[in-house]
């Protein structure tokens, strides 16, 4: 769960800065300021957890990153980070009426 917290701090701040002009349906007050302040405390309680548990996780991404590859070769029989085309509807140019609204 803590690991989750702080991949997805980082995850919101590579969107933001790969796809600056996406359309979100929210803006962020204060925006970098409440994802650093995230960032921080998930890192604090983190490492505050002690070595073994700090252990256990690392071990445990670890396990999720061998079985993702090993899904991603003999499943879906593709390189997982390869260039891929990326297509979001909300890339895409507005008709006239969302303009209007």
């Amino acid at each position: 769960m803590l690991i989750q917290g702080i991949v997805q701090v980082v995850a919101l701040t590579v969107l933001r800065r790969r796809q600056p002009n996406l359309n979100r349906p929210y803006r962020m007050w204060l925006y970098p300021l409440p994802s650093i302040i995230a960032l921080v405390g998930w890192a604090y309680v983190y490492y505050s957890s002690g070595p073994l548990p700090i252990l256990f996780s690392l071990a445990w991404v670890a396990v999720g990153g061998v079985a993702y590859l090993l899904w991603a070769r003999f499943i879906e029989h593709t390189w997982p980070f390869g260039p891929k085309e990326i297509k979001e509807e909300y890339l895409e140019n507005p008709t006239e009426a969302e303009v209007s609204a």
